[in-house]
């Protein structure tokens, strides 16, 4: 189902909630979106995003619809760039004060590699840990939830799905996501955050976070090779380095949405 769906160059999600289009059952509008050549899916929860479009849906069982692409995607992906000399990495780790620390979760992350899954009791503490705006939605999950979730992300050889099926999860969106995946999952990923884009020359990162996140990775995962250190030392120091710089501009939704 995937193969047949995913074309080259095409992504396969599922939008943020908060994020999709409202219904549109307009015969005229259906036949002006096929003639600007995108595809319309009803019935189902996924989008294609392509080059130029975005196949969307609402809550509605037939409420598919094309929206444009942010973009400053393009943009952004060809501007990753390490604001600061890669030999100071350590330095600026070393710099790293976060105000909650993060101790626990790097406690939590070990005890879930192992483990396999997050217990209910470890989601919200990183969950907590992130973001804790959404601290009543997470407490939605039930534990059989995470448990299930969780051995998803953790186990499936499937990349993209390891990011968005945490989003399954009440009140997680793909920066919390991605700080499960960044504690919690044996092989390394970054964390979306404003502060770790701004140290890499990004000061407005796009709406959708799902839609650079492969590259997010990729560019993380290169600079920590090339600095010879492991994620979790790269992620300080990115965060540490903007730190330095004052407050960060955060997208104009950011206080109500959830991370």
């Amino acid at each position: 189902m995937l193969e047949r769906c995913c074309g080259a160059g095409n992504v396969l999600s599922q939008p943020p909630l908060d994020s999709r289009p409202t219904s549109t059952r307009n015969p005229t509008a259906y036949r002006a979106r096929k003639e600007r050549g995108g595809e319309v899916f009803p019935r189902t929860g996924w989008s294609i995003f392509t080059p130029n479009l975005v196949l969307s849906r609402s809550l509605g069982p037939e409420s598919a619809q094309l929206s444009p692409v942010d973009h400053r995607v393009s943009s952004i992906m060809a501007k990753f760039q390490l604001k600061f000399p890669i030999e100071e990495v350590a330095r600026w780790a070393a710099a790293y004060s976060y105000p909650a620390g993060d101790e626990e979760p790097m406690q939590i992350g070990k005890k879930a590699k192992e483990q396999g899954y997050l217990t209910r009791p470890q989601f919200l503490a990183i969950a907590r840990w992130k973001s804790a705006r959404p601290s009543k939605y997470h407490q939605q999950n039930s534990a059989e939830m995470v448990e299930a979730v969780t051995r998803i992300a953790f186990s499936t050889p499937v990349e993209p799905l390891r990011l968005r099926s945490l989003t399954l999860l009440s009140g997680v969106q793909p920066r919390t996501a991605s700080a499960i995946l960044h504690m919690c999952h044996r092989d390394p990923y970054p964390m979306m955050d404003v502060r770790a884009f701004e140290s890499l020359g990004i000061a407005h990162p796009p709406q959708n976070w799902v839609s650079i996140w492969s590259t997010y990775v990729a560019v993380c995962r290169d600079i920590a090779q090339k600095a010879g250190t492991d994620m979790r030392t790269l992620d300080r120091a990115l965060w540490a380095y903007s730190a330095s710089l004052g407050p960060v501009a955060t997208p104009a939704n950011a206080a109500s949405a959830p991370q």
